[in-house]
């Protein structure tokens, strides 16, 4: 009998409280920033061609990131680079984007990382550049970039070539992926380095900017733009590099995308 009234007792000893931890997630915080940018009155009614819906366009996109500014050269001004990428995009003739699909499609990228120059691959090349950066933007919250730069031996016949693929960390869609063709201008150099590019997205892209080369106005993944990058050298050199140190990268232009692969651009959130 006292050996079952201890057990009892042991039984019902109170136990101390204890926390047990919950899953560690990123939020989907995009959907604010493009509520933000989408219903601003201004941005929606004005015309595209008229100055100050350019500014108004410019001004609600870029306070919904981190401010971060590049050099030497400085950052593309937000409507220049949104002229090239209209231009591409929607030659005359064909269908034309109303301003409120303008405001939709545009996206805004900035990054810091880290850039490695390193020997070049093929025959025809000078070097190239390994880059690896994460940041923000007005689509999603969470960016995380790798881009490839390949430098020619002659640039006046050859072109300073690259790619870049884009990473939404906090998409909702696994396998969400932006891949950005990149065109150097040997004009804008920093210590041999390029600093400014052009863009347009490869069909590659996938998930919320899955691009099925159809017609740009059912809104299916293509996009155009520039990229603007600035090189801080220092620190130590991996092996067989050159080159080295920290990089901030603007990533500015338009990405059309239907909404249907993603919450991403979807109409009910403009």
């Amino acid at each position: 009998m006292i050996q079952s009234r201890d057990r009892k007792k042991r039984r019902l000893a109170p136990t101390l409280p204890q926390v047990e931890g919950l899953e560690s997630r990123e939020l989907l915080s995009y959907g604010a920033l493009l509520a933000a940018v989408n219903h601003t009155p201004a941005i929606t009614q004005a015309a595209f061609t008229n100055a100050a819906a350019q500014s108004s366009i410019m001004s609600s996109v870029h306070q919904n990131v981190t401010s971060l500014q590049v050099g030497p050269h400085g950052i593309t001004p937000f409507p220049t680079a949104i002229k090239y990428a209209f231009n591409k995009l929607y030659p005359p003739g064909d269908p034309q984007p109303v301003p409120h699909e303008l405001v939709r499609q545009s996206l805004v990228i900035k990054l810091t990382g880290e850039y490695i120059v390193g020997p070049p691959r093929f025959s025809d090349q000078s070097f190239q550049i390994a880059i690896k950066a994460q940041g923000t933007s007005n689509q999603s919250y969470k960016q995380w970039a790798l881009m490839s730069v390949f430098f020619p031996k002659n640039t006046s016949q050859g072109t300073i070539t690259g790619l870049m693929a884009l990473h939404p960390k906090n998409e909702d869609i696994t396998g969400s992926v932006l891949e950005l063709d990149l065109t150097g201008d040997p004009n804008y150099l920093y210590h041999g380095l390029p600093t400014h590019f052009t863009w347009i997205a490869d069909t590659a892209s996938s998930g919320a900017y899955f691009n099925n080369a159809g017609p740009i106005s059912v809104g299916n993944g293509m996009g155009a733009g520039t990229l603007d990058v600035h090189y801080i050298p220092g620190g130590p050199l991996r092996q067989r590099a050159t080159g080295g140190g920290r990089v901030a990268i603007v990533i500015q232009g338009l990405v059309a995308s239907a909404g249907v692969n993603s919450s991403i651009q979807v109409p009910t959130t403009h």
